[in-house]
């Protein structure tokens, strides 16, 4: 600390190192690192066992009670409200809606994001991740919808 190296307590009681000037060689580095790289093998092969092991435990806890979402072309769907990043605008308050829509899928990017276009305004939003999006249910059918 500030130039200085404090004596410990455990200092006081171990023998101070010897100073060795000699460096090892590149020959003895080298044998060294292959003997450490194989004497370490078996702990990185059970890390990774447990590892594994562990990520399909965690898996299989958060799939017992996770639904599986799929949608189709053409399906509507109501998109959950964030924040003014993804929607254009501010939303927030208790009363307001958590969801937004009707939007209808247009495109599929991938398994789990999707390309959506609302009904009534033809605003597109892409992408949109299949955990934001909720099946669409209306007590009437409007044929406009369809």
């Amino acid at each position: 600390m500030f130039g200085r190296h404090p004596r410990q307590p455990l200092d006081l009681l171990l023998p101070s190192p010897a100073v060795s000037d000699d460096l090892p060689s590149s020959d003895e580095l080298s044998a060294y690192r292959k003997r450490l790289l194989v004497d370490l093998m078996p702990a990185y092969r059970t890390a990774r066992e447990l590892l594994d092991i562990s990520h399909q435990t965690q898996s299989r806890h958060y799939n017992v009670h996770r639904r599986s979402l799929e949608f189709n072309i053409g399906d509507l769907v109501w998109v959950t409200s964030l924040s003014g990043i993804a929607m254009g605008k501010w939303r927030g308050g208790k009363l307001q809606p958590r969801r937004e829509g009707p939007y209808k899928i247009i495109t599929k990017l991938s398994s789990a994001t999707y390309e959506l276009e609302h009904l009534i305004s033809h605003k597109r939003l892409s992408p949109i991740h299949i955990e934001r999006l909720t099946p669409y249910y209306s007590f009437t059918t409007i044929n406009y919808l369809n």
